[in-house]
C-alpha cells in the first residue's frame, strides 16, 4: 500500500503506512529505505539521511538491501548538494543492486 501511495505522490499516506509497518518490523531495512525516500520527497533531507543510515545499519550482510540503502543515501547526498559523495557511492554500489 505504501508503494502505491508513493507512486501516486500521496506521501503523507505513505508515511503513515510505513511508520505503522516499522512498528511491526522495526529491523526491516527496506522499510527504512522507503521511509527515507518519503522524507526526501517531502524535502526533509535531514530525516531522510537518518533513515538511510539506519537502513544501512540494519541491512547487515544482505548485499541487495545494503546496496539499496547506500544508493538511497546517495540520493540524499544529491539533495544536499553533495554530488561528489553521491557519485562515489553510486560507482561502488550501482552494479551490486540487483
Amino acid at each position: 500500500q505504501a508503494n502505491g501511495a508513493m507512486a501516486e505522490q500521496r506521501l503523507g499516506t505513505a508515511l503513515v503506512l510505513l511508520e505503522r509497518a516499522i512498528r511491526i518490523e522495526p529491523r526491516e531495512a527496506s522499510l527504512w529505505i522507503k521511509l527515507s525516500e518519503v522524507h526526501l520527497g517531502q524535502g526533509d533531507d535531514v530525516i531522510a539521511f537518518q533513515h538511510a543510515r539506519k537502513a544501512i545499519a540494519l541491512a547487515g550482510s544482505d548485499s541487495n538491501k545494503a546496496a539499496a540503502a547506500w544508493l538511497q543515501l546517495a540520493n540524499v547526498y544529491d539533495a544536499q548538494g553533495k554530488t561528489r559523495e553521491a557519485r562515489q557511492i553510486r560507482q561502488r554500489y550501482r552494479s551490486a543492486k540487483g
